[in-house]
């Protein structure tokens, strides 16, 4: 991403080629690997999205989802949780697209570890000591939920855990930011280092579930899956929703662009 850096690190996962998170290349890539966010999914530790949804959407059957106030509130703030943490902590941050485990030189990699990817949030060096092993940044904004120091909820752990994994680093900071708090309460930081007995107990649960996405990816039978009725029926619901909201914004604007001209 034309970043320059005299962190070996930083140059390293630099040389790979990305795709700007959230742009459409960057979409149709993720759906290669098993991405690191969607890790609590398939492990079935996220409350918001089951193994089955998650299943669906990596065999194209997926639930269009265009945001709502909490995601678009945690995307309006990240930069600026960003910067807050920096200046609080002398750090300069460098942004990557999706890092897949496969491309960053590593010594010793796990070749079955290769369907591993993951889009960090940062990583951070110290402004002082550039060259420095890398701090891997995960941020959130929480909308309702208040943030409990010390703690990251159980369904951004492997998130974190995997992303160290994928960028060959050992320590992240995960970052939770109140942009309307008092100063000293907006902005939560817990240090983790990465934990190479969590991962050995899930990535093989990880391996399982992305060998079930691929077996119906190769054979094309996800269409015989006894709930495919269900999330193919969910998936046209939801499209024609959003089709509806489309034509309705569209009408509305160009009636504002009317009365304009009058």
């Amino acid at each position: 991403m034309n970043q320059t850096s005299e962190n070996a690190l930083i140059q390293k996962i630099n040389e790979i080629p990305q795709f700007k998170q959230k742009s459409q290349e960057w979409l149709s890539q993720r759906m290669l690997y098993l991405t690191s966010s969607d890790a609590a999914s398939a492990m079935g530790i996220n409350p918001y999205s089951k193994p089955e949804e998650l299943l669906f959407k990596k065999c194209g059957i997926a639930v269009p989802f265009s945001g709502n106030v909490a995601t678009r509130h945690g995307e309006k703030y990240e930069d600026e949780a960003i910067e807050k943490y920096c200046k609080a902590f002398g750090m300069k941050n460098y942004e990557f697209g999706l890092i897949p485990y496969e491309k960053v030189r590593r010594e010793n990699p796990i070749e079955s570890y290769k369907f591993l990817a993951g889009s960090p949030d940062g990583l951070a060096v110290p402004l002082n000591n550039p060259t420095e092993e890398p701090i891997l940044l995960e941020v959130k904004c929480p909308y309702r939920r208040k943030p409990v120091r010390g703690c990251c909820p159980d369904y951004y752990y492997p998130q974190v855990q995997l992303n160290m994994l994928i960028c060959d680093v050992k320590r992240a900071h995960f970052i939770e930011y109140l942009p309307f708090a008092e100063a000293s309460e907006s902005l939560t930081v817990t240090a983790y280092e990465i934990d190479h007995a969590y991962l050995s107990k899930w990535i093989p649960v990880l391996q399982k579930f992305w060998g079930e996405v691929m077996d119906y990816r190769d054979n094309g039978s996800i269409t015989e899956h006894k709930n495919y009725s269900k999330w193919s029926e969910r998936m046209r619901k939801a499209k024609a929703k959003l089709q509806e909201e489309k034509e309705r914004d569209d009408a509305d604007q160009n009636y504002m662009l009317g009365s304009d001209s009058d």
